[in-house]
């Protein structure tokens, strides 16, 4: 006992270097198992939102390939709320769902890489005109576009108009 009180040890027990390297283990362990439940809840770069769509301008519609695709994909559509657009909005709704799983489905997959462009922004005043749309009731549409034999521009290949259509092109490349 004297020995223990000349060595200031006063009953309390010394931490050795292999407890410490475990416990040091142990702590790191726990910080890498809730670092990676937050990132499984949370799964940063999901597509969760129309607006989380890469979004392009009007003035880049046709340019947006990365060399190899020769084929992608442009969501048009409305993000505005008043009465112009009520049309639009409901519109979206109804095609919502399709949109963020093949957004997702590219991303794990790969596949046509899909951009979206919101008439409603101001840069995006004339894409109704300028894309081949007769009016807002067009809006959504989703055009397919594609580069011909070495042209560094891309044109419209095919225009879905209608929910359905929209619905069953993009299921389809799900498949």
């Amino acid at each position: 006992m004297t020995d223990k009180l000349r060595n200031g040890d006063n009953g309390k027990s010394k931490i050795g270097a292999a407890n410490l390297i475990y416990l040091i283990g142990l702590a790191l362990i726990t910080v890498i198992f809730v670092v990676v439940m937050i990132l499984v809840i949370v799964r940063p770069g999901t597509v969760k939102n129309l607006d989380d769509i890469e979004q392009v301008r009007l003035s880049e519609y046709n340019t947006l390939s990365s060399g190899s695709e020769t084929e992608y994909l442009i969501l048009v559509y409305s993000s505005k709320k008043n009465s112009n657009y009520k049309l639009s909005t409901y519109r979206n709704e109804l095609i919502k769902d399709v949109i963020i799983n093949y957004s997702n489905y590219v991303k794990e997959n790969g596949g046509r890489k899909i951009y979206a462009i919101d008439i409603s922004q101001d840069v995006n005043r004339e894409a109704v005109s300028k894309l081949n749309l007769t009016d807002e009731t067009d809006v959504p549409a989703l055009l397919v576009m594609k580069y011909s034999n070495g042209s560094t521009t891309a044109s419209i290949n095919s225009t879905k108009k209608t929910t359905a259509t929209i619905n069953e092109y993009l299921n389809g490349l799900m498949k």
